[in-house]
């Protein structure tokens, strides 16, 4: 009869271990799926923040990059590349979260890729852009010039 019960005691673990495995959860849809073509954003030097850019594709949705942190402002070249390797806004908060680092060491910028158009950089857009990460991130300005080179106010 003792048998039968240390026989059953190893059982219970070897059957319930698999079944509790079955139900983990989900990921919330926000979570989306990391993709090759975005692993450039990962790794960064952190050292100094991260520059995180954010624009509006052509359907209407928000696409980001990002850029380690530097004491300069970016030249037009490296902003106008983050758009070869677009990522959504929770694509880019799963990146974020990999890095670690406070919030106050990502600094947010709206922007507009060349090539892309039919909006304006200003005040309502960083507040879109700022809202997409939760109002995590203080939307610092906007960047220098527009898409035909005329400063924004």
């Amino acid at each position: 009869m003792k048998q039968r019960r240390w026989l059953w005691l190893l059982l219970i673990p070897l059957v319930t271990l698999p079944l509790l495995s079955a139900c983990r959860q989900k990921p919330p849809a926000e979570e989306e799926e990391i993709g090759e073509d975005l692993s450039c954003y990962v790794g960064l030097s952190d050292f100094k923040g991260l520059d995180l850019y954010v624009w509006r594709r052509a359907d209407g949705s928000l696409a980001c990059g990002l850029l380690p942190g530097t004491n300069r402002l970016k030249t037009r070249e490296e902003i106008d590349a983050l758009a070869e390797h677009p990522a959504t806004p929770g694509q880019m908060k799963r990146i974020l979260a990999g890095y670690g680092i406070p919030d106050e060491y990502v600094q947010l910028y709206p922007c507009r890729p060349a090539g892309i158009g039919g909006y304006r950089v200003d005040k309502a857009f960083c507040l879109e852009a700022s809202a997409a990460f939760d109002g995590r991130f203080v939307c610092l300005g906007i960047y220098r010039e527009d898409i035909s080179g005329t400063p924004l106010s």
